[in-house]
């Protein structure tokens, strides 16, 4: 959708530009041309982001479905701290695209601390396994 987005801002933005490549005044064509070039460079440099955000967050993906291969429940820490410099938000999308996709499942669960303190933790796992 954002791709989609930026390439209809660009159209607008160009299409806005039109007069100026039928004027008929050398300075008018000048200046719609750098504006073209400079709004044709805006695009390209968003949709280079978008793409590379995408394919960030599909290996991100594909390394947390890895950790859920077997019985093996982890929270949400447990998982960041295994993923190779992936930032918090790329990981919390990854977990949550999985989730949503039913490959893995999650369960509040409570712990106690060495002295006592009661702490509930989100528990992620294979949908193929129980979260005890």
């Amino acid at each position: 959708m954002d791709r989609f987005l930026t390439i209809l801002g660009l159209a607008l933005s160009v299409a806005s530009l039109i007069p100026a490549f039928t004027s008929t005044n050398t300075k008018i064509k000048i200046v719609g041309g750098a504006v073209s070039v400079l709004l044709i460079r805006v695009l390209g440099t968003q949709l280079w982001s978008s793409v590379m955000e995408s394919r960030r967050l599909e290996r991100a993906t594909e390394d947390v479905a890895q950790m859920f291969v077997s019985n093996n429940p982890m929270s949400f820490e447990q998982i960041y701290m295994r993923l190779n410099y992936v930032d918090y938000p790329t990981a919390s999308a990854a977990v949550d695209e999985l989730v949503d996709r039913h490959v893995i499942h999650h369960k509040p669960v409570e712990v106690t601390s060495a002295s006592g303190t009661k702490y509930v933790v989100r528990v992620y796992n294979s949908v193929n396994f129980g979260i005890r």
